[in-house]
């Protein structure tokens, strides 16, 4: 199956499909990433599209 992501206006709500989301970068943060915009950098996200 294809992945998809669908996000409302200002990418408050999401809805993902078939979708990986890498989250080890996050282990070497030492600051809080709640109400943060630079949590998923540039290759976080991927999946499979045909």
């Amino acid at each position: 199956d294809d992945s998809s992501l669908e996000c409302s206006e200002h990418m408050r709500f999401c809805r993902g499909r078939n979708i990986m989301i890498n989250f080890t970068n996050l282990v070497h943060r030492t600051e809080p990433i709640r109400y943060k915009m630079d949590v998923l950098q540039t290759g976080d996200i991927g999946g499979y599209c045909t």
